[in-house]
């Protein structure tokens, strides 16, 4: 069955919102491992109130979504797509000139969550 690129792009922008959402949603200041848990942090107003205790519920929530939305098999299964496009990007034959330069910028787009590393160079920013 042929797939229609605009129906899967749709698919594709929906659930990167929803991850986008997801991460907003859990607002943590600080997460860090605490044995086999994960220990965070709040940024939230004191709970003096109702409406603040129902807010922290909420954001304990997202926290938790948030967490085994990323788990490590999603992780994997990201990590495994995107090797697959960089092999893409590296192994086709020859191309035009222009389609080589869509590859190089699909690269450095996939560098951007790498920009803060000590490896990461300027000259690959898109």
């Amino acid at each position: 069955m042929a797939v229609d690129p605009s129906e899967l792009a749709a698919f594709l922008y929906r659930r990167l919102d929803d991850d986008a959402d997801a991460a907003s949603e859990a607002n943590a200041a600080r997460w860090s491992p605490a044995g086999n848990a994960v220990e965070f942090q709040i940024r939230s107003a004191p709970l003096q109130d109702g409406v603040a205790q129902s807010r922290l519920a909420a954001l304990n929530r997202a926290n938790v979504w948030h967490i085994v939305n990323w788990a490590p098999p999603r992780v994997l299964a990201e990590v495994e797509a995107k090797r697959r496009i960089i092999r893409v990007c590296l192994d086709e034959p020859a191309v035009p000139e222009d389609l080589g330069l869509r590859r190089t910028q699909v690269l450095r787009l996939l560098s951007l969550p790498y920009a803060g590393h000590p490896h990461y160079r300027p000259e690959w920013h898109p």
